[in-house]
């Protein structure tokens, strides 16, 4: 039975108002990414993404369907992928549960606390969202925090359905979601990266083999990635060249993802060229907890960071505590550091944050460098810098500060709002004053004579209602009755300090300043160099192809794309994986996409006496056995379910004769089965053919044979072992690799084909 599946586009999808090639400018308004995965009646939003312009309009799709939503995935931390999460579950009506790694759920929170705090500072408010509403969608009851190949199945009207996410490299607990029903998988895999880096390991989708469907982006499909040896040598080199002729060098760069990959790059060279006259700091709002969130998330790091950190397990030195990058949460702190300096601040589009304050001090001073790591969305200065060729002489910006009221404004703002009446007094537990019977102010009990009563007492100015002695008043504090040590300790024992009074309470803080928002229009001139080394940490255009080759998915959607680029993806698709993809789609912002598939699978139910005799083998995420048979229904033992009690084909009837049968409830013993025919042996078989279950890639069978001792080498995709006497070729027959040996019949031979055997699960 097949699994209905609807595919919708919010945001993120192609778009021919994209300049350059590159997706991140293929959507609607920029970045962010929000797709709508139906499966039957289960609705899976993917991702909740939003750009830095936090339009409100750009989320009228993901209005419509909010409150129907059912479960939420999320594949990384920044602003593209979660950004709108807030919004929509204070002002849209999501109450879906969350799924996302741990660290995505640390980093997201310093994304949203960073750029909420870099908008406010400029422009007073932040209109979308508050903190209390990022507060709000982190608590744990809301957000569900899995490992890398954790399998979740989904409860209540989810039944049936199993998540689990992948490692996909760009960022640290970035996710490549697979979404299980039945016998078919769904693969969303988006913004992944397949090459090791120096904080995280490439991403592990090429294991996630004949996917039903495969939902990917084309962002760099028409790009070319240098090495990444090249890429790193020319950042140094750069930075190194402009700190020594006295330049500063300025990265805009996000909060808490791709600049633990350029701050591990950059201490290291720092380290290594003892550069403790250059400054080197990591300006934003959250640079310190961002630092201590990494520190704690080593697992989920590269093995290269692993390994030296359980390599020294006595004296373990965590890769996070940099001793040359400092963080600094303000330009006042970032003024003390020596220049020149290279500083990463955020944000990477300069529409806010401390990045755009040092653009403009910094970019007309032609000895300085500003290093872009990311092309940021169209619409962008940052987007629009990059693009310039050549770099523009000057860029007009709307600037905008909060500053203090003063003079006839502040006064005319404190008459129309007066400052609320300071705070009563707190009342404490007063010290009393300890009285001494030869104290001249209490009176003598028979000066007078008068009633013994409390009031006459009080009115004669008796402190005590027991005469004629005067009882000393009791001293506290904070800890009670204060004991005198004179009274109770010999004279011998030494006395431990006296113990400090309570201080008092301090009055409450001034209210702050009133302040209003100035925007001024300013020219700025361009004079500093400008350069864009790519740190995306994207899979490029020849990945791309080389991954689907290999995954083979039987359809495939893509999104966010330039028209260009999805054109020459779609059309390769079409032409060299014909045999394996059914058909490719590249739907637009609010298409529904139909693509269900008719499948020839059903559920049977094996008895547990059947069970407990196949010999299972594990092969990835399942357990395989093999069993060989036939399925006979036989009227009232069968364990298959009717038809019109389990919509599964399950028997097999005579249709005619069930159509003019009038409605009944019946047991399904009185419907007539359909005679099967018999088998052609009456006795069960003695065996069957060696069936391998796997997938075996040459180069690492290569590994295999060299450490074994034998010759190997590699020419135009052919495996040639001890000279040529064998040869091994990898060839793809009806969507399913296969590996072809061939050779002299030599001892050779047997012992690769052996060595190739060990390779496989064999049922």
């Amino acid at each position: 039975m097949a699994t209905r599946v609807q595919f919708r586009p919010l945001r993120g999808a192609c778009t021919s108002t994209s300049t350059g090639d590159s997706g991140g400018g293929a959507t609607t308004s920029g970045g962010g990414m929000c797709y709508l995965l139906t499966l039957d009646d289960y609705n899976i939003l993917l991702d909740c993404g939003w750009d830095h312009g936090f339009k409100v309009e750009d989320l009228a799709e993901l209005a419509k369907v909010a409150s129907s939503i059912d479960a939420v995935l999320i594949t990384h931390s920044d602003i593209e992928h979660i950004g709108a999460l807030p919004y929509a579950r204070a002002k849209l009506g999501l109450t879906a549960k969350v799924y996302s790694t741990i660290p995505v759920y640390s980093m997201s929170q310093m994304f949203l606390y960073d750029v909420y705090q870099s908008v406010v500072e400029r422009e007073g408010t932040f209109a979308p969202f508050t903190l209390d509403d990022v507060d709000a969608c982190f608590e744990p009851a809301i957000f569900k925090n899995l490992k890398y190949s954790q399998h979740l199945p989904l409860e209540g009207k989810g039944r049936g359905i199993e998540i689990t996410p992948y490692a996909a490299g760009h960022m640290v607990g970035g996710a490549v979601w697979k979404i299980s029903k039945e016998s078919e998988d769904f693969v969303y895999a988006v913004d992944y990266n397949h090459r090791k880096e120096q904080h995280l390991n490439g991403t592990v989708l090429d294991i996630l083999k004949r996917p039903a469907i495969l939902i990917t982006d084309a962002y760099n499909a028409s790009n070319t990635q240098a090495t990444r040896r090249k890429r790193d040598t020319e950042l140094v080199v750069s930075i190194t060249e402009t700190l020594k002729n006295g330049g500063n060098v300025l990265l805009p760069i996000d909060t808490a993802g791709r600049s633990l990959e350029l701050a591990l790059c950059l201490e290291k060279h720092w380290a290594h060229n003892r550069f403790g006259h250059f400054g080197l700091a990591l300006l934003n709002y959250k640079s310190f907890y961002t630092l201590e969130f990494a520190k704690s998330q080593i697992e989920w790091m590269s093995d290269s960071i692993t390994k030296s950190f359980e390599a020294n397990r006595d004296n373990p030195v965590n890769p996070f505590a940099f001793s040359y990058l400092k963080l600094t949460q303000s330009l006042s702190e970032l003024s003390t550091l020596p220049r020149p300096m290279c500083v990463l601040a955020s944000q990477p589009t300069l529409t806010s944050g401390f990045a755009q304050d040092l653009f403009i001090d910094w970019a007309p001073n032609p000895k300085n460098l500003i290093i872009f790591s990311d092309r940021s969305s169209p619409g962008t200065l940052a987007r629009f810098l990059v693009e310039s060729s050549p770099p523009p002489q000057e860029v007009t910006l709307n600037v905008s500060r909060m500053v203090d009221l003063e003079g006839e404004e502040l006064s005319e703002y404190l008459s129309k709002n007066p400052p609320p009446p300071p705070p009563a007094p707190v009342k404490t537990e007063s010290t009393a004053t300890s009285e001494t019977q030869g104290n001249p102010q209490v009176a003598s009990p028979f000066s007078k004579s008068y009633d013994m009563t409390p009031t006459m007492f009080s009115q004669m100015g008796m402190k005590t209602s027991t005469f004629p002695f005067v009882e000393p008043a009791l001293t506290f504090d904070e800890y009670g009755l204060v004991i005198n040590p004179d009274e109770i300790l010999p004279k011998s024992i030494p006395l431990k300090p006296e113990r400090k009074p309570s201080p008092e309470p301090q009055p409450p803080p001034p209210p702050p300043n009133p302040k209003k928002r100035v925007t001024n229009t300013r020219r700025i001139p361009v004079n500093c160099r400008i350069l864009y080394l790519d740190f995306e940490g994207r899979v490029d255009g020849k990945s791309i192809r080389s991954i689907l080759t290999h995954v083979s998915p039987r359809r495939i959607i893509f999104v966010r794309g330039s028209h260009p680029s999805l054109g020459q993806l779609t059309n390769w698709c079409e032409t060299y994986l014909k045999s394996v993809c059914k058909s490719v789609h590249s739907p637009a912002i609010g298409e529904c996409v139909d693509i269900t598939e008719d499948t020839t699978v059903y559920k049977i139910s094996l008895k547990d006496s059947l069970l407990s005799e196949i010999d299972f083998s594990k092969v990835g995420d399942c357990e395989v056995g093999y069993v060989q048979g036939q399925i006979v229904p036989v009227a009232g033992t069968a364990t298959l379910a009717p038809l019109y009690y389990d919509p599964l084909p399950n028997y097999s009837y005579d249709t005619a004769e069930q159509e003019e049968a009038p409605a009944t409830d019946a047991p399904p013993d009185s419907h007539k089965l359909v005679e099967t025919l018999p088998g052609r042996n009456t006795c069960p078989p003695e065996g069957h053919q060696m069936v391998f279950v796997g997938d075996v890639r040459l180069s690492e069978f290569c590994e295999v044979l060299s450490r074994t001792g034998v010759q190997v080498l590699i020419d135009h995709g052919i495996l040639l072992c001890c000279g040529g006497k064998v040869s091994l070729q990898k060839v793809d027959v009806d969507g399913n690799s296969q590996v072809i040996i061939n050779g002299n019949l030599c001892p050779e031979y047997f012992k690769i084909r052996d060595l190739l055997y060990t390779q496989y699960t064999k049922l």
